[in-house]
Formats: structure tokens, C-alpha cells, sequence
């Protein structure tokens, strides 16, 4: 893992260690369900990254999984934008073992990501699953906080994300930029 000298004393509204406009925390070969080992740089053809914290075992990430999907889809003929889902949790079921049967059962298309320690979603001020980054060609942070304004997708009014990704796509500054984010809290391992 890259250490993250970050923007704690600037960190955003709702993000403890991130700011807008803050360059994006880069991450070092994590495990995915694909077998592979993933870094931050591995995605520099991406005009944008959708970097989304998530896990197995949280109903609220489970409310969000169709509309992941969806949002893949939608981007993925452009191959300008990357989504990338990490899983910190520290819990049996959120294993990398226990990621790929969940992967396959689901049938994701888009890249999981095992953060093993939790440090990338230390990096990323993550505290919530599902919790979202837009991050721009120059790699700053150009939305964070919730995937949507409403867990329930029949609900939705307001696609956060989406509109962030078209934003950067045209390199404009999306309308909103910061939200909270809503979903369980992110297990972590303890630490003495």
C-alpha cells in the first residue's frame, strides 16, 4: 500500500480525510475476484474511475448491486470510465474466497478489489459501504459520498454518481460534489 499524506486539516463536509479537488489516494496490487493483482495505475487509459467501496454483507450495498451493474453497462462501450469496487471488510463473509462466490453467484462484471488491511478505505476516508469517489483524468476527487439520493432504486431522483462521471466526461465540475454517504459502517480489523 502507498502511504497517503492527506488533506485532514482541509478533509470535506461529510469525508474526514478527503477534500473536492484533492488528488485521489493510489492504492498497490490488491487481490481480486478475478485472480488478478490490482494497483491504482493499472487504470490509466480511464478518462474517469468510479472508485466505490462496498462489501458482501451490508443490505445497503446489496440495494445498490442491480444499479452497479447498470452503471458498468452503461460505460463500459466507451472504456473511458472504470468502475472499481473494493471490499474492506474484516469479517468472514467478506473474504476474498467468500468475494469470488459472491461475484459469481451476482454475476459482476466490474472489477472486485479485496482491500485486505482496510488501508485503501483508510486512504479514501471511507466509513460507510456502499461510499463513492468520482475521480477525473487528473485524478482528483470530483464527487464524494452517496451512489444515489435513496436506497430504494423505484425511489431515486437524484443520481449522484452518474451525474458526476457525465460532469468529468466534459470536463466540467458536477452540480454536486459532496454527500453524505449512507450504508453500514466499514468493519475493520482492530488495532493495539
Amino acid at each position: 500500500l502507498v502511504p497517503f499524506v492527506g488533506g485532514d486539516a482541509f478533509a470535506g463536509k461529510y469525508n474526514p480525510k478527503l477534500s473536492i479537488g484533492d488528488r485521489a489516494p493510489e492504492w498497490m496490487s490488491l487481490s481480486g475476484v478475478d485472480g488478478g493483482q490490482h494497483s491504482f495505475g493499472d487504470y490509466e487509459s480511464a478518462e474517469v474511475l468510479v472508485i466505490l467501496f462496498t462489501s458482501n454483507t451490508c443490505p445497503y450495498a446489496h440495494d445498490y448491486e442491480s444499479r452497479l451493474k447498470q452503471l458498468d453497462a452503461k460505460y463500459a462501450k466507451e472504456k473511458k470510465v472504470k468502475l472499481i469496487v473494493l471490499n474492506p471488510n474484516a469479517v468472514r463473509d467478506d473474504s476474498l474466497d467468500a468475494m469470488k462466490k459472491y461475484a459469481k453467484q451476482k454475476k459482476f462484471g466490474f472489477t472486485y478489489l479485496k482491500d485486505e488491511d482496510g488501508g485503501a478505505a483508510a486512504n479514501y476516508g471511507a466509513l460507510r459501504t456502499p461510499e463513492c469517489f468520482v475521480i477525473d483524468r487528473d485524478r482528483k476527487i470530483l464527487y464524494m459520498g452517496a451512489f444515489d439520493d435513496n436506497t430504494k432504486a423505484d425511489q431515486v431522483t437524484v443520481k449522484y454518481v452518474e451525474a458526476a462521471v457525465d460532469a468529468a466526461l466534459e470536463g466540467k465540475v458536477p452540480e454536486v460534489q459532496e454527500t453524505p454517504p449512507v450504508g453500514c459502517l466499514i468493519r475493520q480489523r482492530r488495532r493495539r
